[in-house]
């Protein structure tokens, strides 16, 4: 009995131990990665904003390609359109609203929609 005690407290102990030191490893290289690109910022913002921004770019460029590449040309296009319409749309309609415009704002709603379901409907995804 006092064995089987023994051995519960042992597990526990272990347990908490090695959640201790998983956390002191995330930890430990979360500010390894953190810091060098926290002085970094500091430092030069130009420099690290214009990195930060061709990676962003880069990544972009790869998903696109892979998307290509996986669905073909037409529906890349397609899907493209519709992502663009949506985007776009949103993006007028709030900066109408920001401007003071709602009525550009209320009529390219239902634009955007009628839009959105043309790309979607006259151009079927087989």
């Amino acid at each position: 009995m006092i064995k089987n005690i023994a051995k519960g407290y042992r597990n526990l102990i272990a347990s908490t131990v090695k959640i201790l030191l998983l956390i002191a490893v995330c930890a430990g290289l979360g500010f390894s990665i953190v810091y060098p690109l926290w002085k970094w910022a500091t430092k030069s913002p130009k420099s690290y904003t214009i990195a930060c921004l061709c990676l962003l770019a880069a990544a972009a460029v790869f998903l696109a390609v892979k998307s290509f590449l996986r669905l073909g040309a037409k529906k890349w296009l397609v899907r493209l359109a519709k992502l663009l319409t949506v985007f776009a749309g949103l993006g007028f309609i709030t900066f109408s609203v920001i401007r003071g415009n709602r009525l550009a704002a209320l009529v390219a709603l239902p634009l955007i929609f009628i839009l959105y379901g043309l790309l979607a409907i006259g151009f079927k995804e087989k």
